[in-house]
């Protein structure tokens, strides 16, 4: 063990030995400290002391010998035990053969006088764990003799910094004015100072004094401290607090220590006048007490936020009253209170909030109608609860077929809708700092009332039809629309007593169903009716002529014909044939022809035989 004292280049150990059985060279040993192990050092720390590695802490100057001195200022404070790893290496004369051995020396450290005494109380600036620039304070009453003193932040008390722990004295080493003396002493044990004589404040009203705090020891070490004692005058008279003004106002959700403003928007704030006291009197130290948690008073006296997520918005109230009392930290008597009002002043903090809006039926058709208001509302205030309605999307590419009224929220219809379609209207209300909800409108679109009949797109169609036409030909398509959108059905009503035509009862389109005949009728008027699902219908007329095909041969009328003739007589008129086409036009023109071996002619117009 040595002291943390040891001037450097003590010799601290001399008997550090190794032994090498080799002979010249090879049996000469140099000694020498080398870097610890960390295993050695973790170890070591395991335990209460604080350790290091003795590695440049101390040396060995002579190689031949083991004489281990110090090399470093030893401090106890920081190191009580170091671990010095010393390394006995042999001379051979190839570096790369020499062979070594490694031992560890303990070197305990002793605790010395070597550190001032400090004065401790709680809340100092602490260096190296002693108080810097240590300061007390107390106070008494004017004309009052108070015995000891209530010190503050606490009692007064000094360590030796030291482990010796040398009993501690107190004394008075000066003050201001001289004549502290007269009226205060310290008791030299345990620092305690006791007031002797009454004071009045025409004496003074402050003393500084400086206490020494000396170690019982050899060294006699010390250390300073001040200690303020403020001569109060007699409390006759209560305080009174003043505010700046009763009201004040600050934003909701505003973060602790956010002053509270007046209505000129100046920070409201408390004073407090005791007529205890002269204008050029030091001022006592005041604490205020509030009736509410919400707000305090900071060191300059101004009222200031104490909690955060303060929420002017239902059903909180939107404002605070309270009370506040000032009082002395000594604890004397306290002020009559004050009432104080703090109006919370909306920030635009609350989206607007939409209803559950239940699904809504729209009769079909494309008059406008109004189907709904959509309203929102929000807890804020003024501008920031003014609301704009819009509609952020529809479904079905209905987006031309609603509008909102951005102010009152009501939404009316303005494009066609059918019997049958959905929609899904995403409205949007927003307020005036872009805060905004939605909502969605679910809209079934239902059959109108049936007040209007289906209408053709003519009244009158005429058709020609082939006599040729194929069974399921297509003769013509009627089309009627219903103006309120509802369904038609076609059907024949009248003329289609041979059942010559059908038509799709959805389509309107008319097909030929037996095979035609111009010959036995050569036109026919059909009348189509279309009907909507109310029954409500309308007629048009479907007139068609059937058109000729050379379906029929030519017929003689009298046949046979007998003729006779003189024989001799050349191109004498013989007689004449006429032969009828039931068709018509081109294909009802007949022809006359007779064998060309035989000797007579025959017109081919007229039918003479010559």
């Amino acid at each position: 063990s040595r002291s943390q004292l040891t001037p450097i280049g003590t010799t601290i150990f001399q008997n550090v030995l190794a032994k090498d059985e080799d002979s010249g060279a090879n049996g000469l040993v140099e000694y020498s400290i080398v870097p610890g192990s960390h295993f050695d050092l973790d170890y070591a720390n395991s335990g209460r002391l604080n350790t290091a590695d003795g590695y440049g802490f101390f040396a060995i100057n002579l190689p031949h010998q083991g004489q281990v001195t110090v090399n470093r200022t030893l401090d106890y404070e920081k190191t009580q035990r170091y671990y010095v790893t010393i390394v006995a290496t042999d001379k051979a004369k190839n570096e790369a053969e020499r062979l070594s051995a490694t031992t560890t020396l303990t070197v305990n450290i002793k605790d010395d006088d070597d550190q001032n005494p400090s004065f401790i109380y709680k809340g100092c600036m602490l260096l190296d764990g002693a108080c810097i620039n240590p300061e007390y304070s107390a106070s008494v009453s004017s004309g009052v003799l108070h015995g000891i003193l209530n010190i503050s932040p606490e009692k007064i008390q000094a360590v030796d910094m030291d482990t010796i722990n040398s009993p501690i004295r107190y004394t008075f080493v000066s003050g201001v004015p001289d004549s502290y003396k007269e009226y205060f002493r310290i008791d030299p044990d345990t620092g305690a100072v006791h007031q002797v004589k009454a004071v009045d404040t025409s004496t003074t009203k402050l003393f500084n004094i400086i206490i020494k705090a000396q170690e019982i020891s050899e060294a006699k070490r010390s250390t300073t401290a001040k200690l303020a004692i403020t001569v109060k005058p007699v409390d006759a008279n209560p305080p009174e607090i003043v505010a700046s003004s009763t009201e004040g106002f600050v934003n909701e959700n505003s973060p602790v220590g956010t002053n509270v403003l007046d209505s000129g928007g100046n920070p409201l704030f408390v004073t407090v006048e005791d007529k205890d006291f002269e204008p050029e009197d030091p001022k006592p130290a005041y604490t205020f007490e509030l009736t509410t948690p919400y707000f305090t008073i900071d060191k300059l006296g101004n009222l200031i936020v104490n909690e955060n997520n303060l929420d002017r918005d239902p059903p909180n109230p939107g404002k605070f009253r309270f009370q506040i009392v000032a009082r002395e930290k000594t604890g004397a008597a306290a002020s009559a209170p004050i009432s104080l009002t703090v109006n919370l002043k909306d920030v635009n903090d609350n989206p607007p909030v939409l209803p559950i809006i239940p699904p809504i039926m729209v009769p079909a058709g494309d008059t406008k109608q109004k189907i709904t208001r959509v309203q929102a509302t929000d807890n804020d205030e003024g501008e920031n609860a003014e609301i704009t309605y819009s509609i952020y999307h529809v479904s079905n590419n209905g987006n031309n077929k609603f509008v909102i009224n951005p102010k009152t929220g009501d939404i009316e219809t303005v494009g066609k809708l059918n019997a049958g379609e959905q929609y899904s209207l995403t409205v949007q209300a927003t307020d005036s700092g872009g805060l905004y909800t939605q909502a969605i409108v679910e809209v079934t679109i239902s059959p109108g009332p049936n007040t209007q009949s289906p209408v053709f797109e003519q009244s009158v169609y005429d058709i020609e039809v082939s006599e040729g036409a194929t069974i399921n030909s297509t003769v013509a398509t009627v089309m009627a629309v219903d103006p309120e959108d509802d369904p038609v059905s076609y059907s024949i009503v009248s003329g289609n007593d041979l059942r010559q035509f059908a038509i799709g009862s959805k389509s309107g389109i008319i097909t030929v169903i037996r095979k035609l005949d111009r010959e036995d009728l050569t036109k026919y008027r059909l009348i189509i009716k279309a009907e909507d699902t109310g029954k409500l219908a309308s007629t048009a007329t479907v007139n068609i002529k059937v058109t000729d095909i050379n379906d029929k041969n030519p017929e003689f009328v009298g046949d046979p014909y007998n003729f006779t003739v003189k024989e001799g007589l050349n191109k004498t008129y013989v007689g004449k044939v006429h032969a009828t086409d039931a068709d018509e036009g081109v294909n009802a023109l007949v022809t006359y022809m007779i064998p060309s071996d035989l000797p007579f002619h025959v017109d081919n117009e007229t039918g003479e035989i010559t």
